[in-house]
């Protein structure tokens, strides 16, 4: 899917299905950008796969990656205006960050609720 090789920047939601979850996996570190990603199951063991897997800045399990409300953190080479290497920039350049948002209910499995503030 060509949108899919795109870096995008603005409101908008691609959906991908994959038949299994290594598949799945492999479909986003695939991609020359990986700046999130999420996986909506009822499996926590899936769940931990795909968070611990994904080579992406910021993980949804359940809900949408965080990118409203957490600070944007690039990954592989998206590069957003990172200039300043001295002190506390520089360290974080050179580290790679993970956020993780989860949301688990005990709704009947195809139930699920958007989070809301």
């Amino acid at each position: 899917m060509e949108i899919y090789k795109e870096e995008i920047f603005g409101p908008v939601l691609l959906c991908l299905q994959a038949n299994t979850m290594e598949e799945a996996i492999n479909i986003v570190n695939r991609n020359k950008y990986s700046n999130g990603a999420c996986i909506f199951t009822t499996s926590g063991m899936a769940a931990r796969k795909f968070q611990t897997e994904v080579e992406v800045s910021q993980v949804g399990i359940n809900v949408p990656p965080s990118v409203p409300f957490s600070s944007f953190i690039s990954a592989k080479p998206s590069f957003v205006g990172e200039l300043s290497f001295d002190g506390k920039a520089g360290i974080q350049f050179y580290t790679q960050f993970k956020t993780v948002t989860q949301q688990w209910s005990n709704l009947q499995s195809g139930e699920l609720p958007l989070p809301s503030l």
